[in-house]
């Protein structure tokens, strides 16, 4: 097989994998019909060791199942094997977890359907040219689109900081807002968020977690239902970071630099 040929054998492989992602993106996004939401499902996977290690495991299947099915090409077969191996990517869950025998089963049926929609893909992928280059091209460009672009919403909102007290009112919040803090090296921080939900609130969630200047994300130690702690090893700007999916009310904050 030439350099040619090569290339667009993997090339083929790697627009099957791109539109399996996009569809799970698509998944999401019907569901809720939420961009901010979507980009967080996004983020979460690039971030995600299982995001790439079922995404190579999709390829590296693929590429044993050919090779097994070359000496007999037979599409029957082929179908077969790509359901087998989306049932055993899942496999060692029941093993080493003794997971459910039906849950991983349900789990499996899920990795089937996946193996047989990325097979569907390679197939469009070897007949059309543009399928394969614009799923390669235009897909990841999406995905970093959207981690990208900030979908953060906010209507009414009023805010009151002091120098350890943030407190926000707001008729609907959706998205993501930053409450920076300066902590010197050594020093350790306990936060208390407290969200207050009005009961006519579309009420889809929220969280908090802590990022700063020299990472996305930092590790919090929580303490309670609403506290968290927080050392610093180096000395810099750090962020408590509130997440609200559609909620309306308030959010009140307070920290304490130990």
């Amino acid at each position: 097989m030439d350099k040619k040929k090569i290339f667009s054998y993997a090339l083929i492989k790697f627009s099957a994998a791109c539109s399996l992602f996009f569809s799970f993106l698509l998944f999401f996004f019907i569901g809720d019909m939420n961009f901010f939401k979507t980009s967080v499902y996004v983020i979460g996977f690039l971030y995600n060791f299982w995001f790439y290690l079922l995404f190579f495991y999709a390829i590296l299947c693929s590429f044993l199942i050919d090779k097994l099915n070359s000496k007999h090409n037979s599409t029957p077969r082929k179908i077969l094997l790509y359901i087998l191996f989306g049932y055993l990517f899942f496999l060692p869950f029941h093993i080493y977890n003794g997971g459910d025998v039906i849950i991983v089963f349900i789990m499996g049926s899920v990795g089937a359907l996946c193996s047989l929609f990325f097979y569907l893909c390679t197939c469009i992928a070897n007949k059309y040219k543009w399928f394969r280059y614009t799923t390669v091209i235009i897909i990841p460009i999406l995905f970093i689109a959207i981690c990208s672009i900030d979908f953060t919403q906010k209507e009414q909102w009023v805010e009151h900081s002091t120098k350890d007290t943030f407190e926000a009112n707001f008729s609907y919040f959706n998205g993501t807002h930053k409450i920076p803090i300066y902590i010197k090296k050594g020093e350790t921080v306990e936060v208390n968020v407290n969200f207050l939900i009005t009961e006519n609130s579309t009420y889809q969630g929220y969280g908090t977690y802590f990022s700063s200047e020299f990472n996305k994300y930092e590790t919090l130690s929580e303490l309670s239902d609403d506290t968290y702690e927080f050392s610093a090893n180096k000395t810099g700007t750090y962020y408590i970071v509130v997440i609200g999916y559609g909620i309306e009310g308030k959010i009140k904050t307070n920290w304490k630099i130990k």
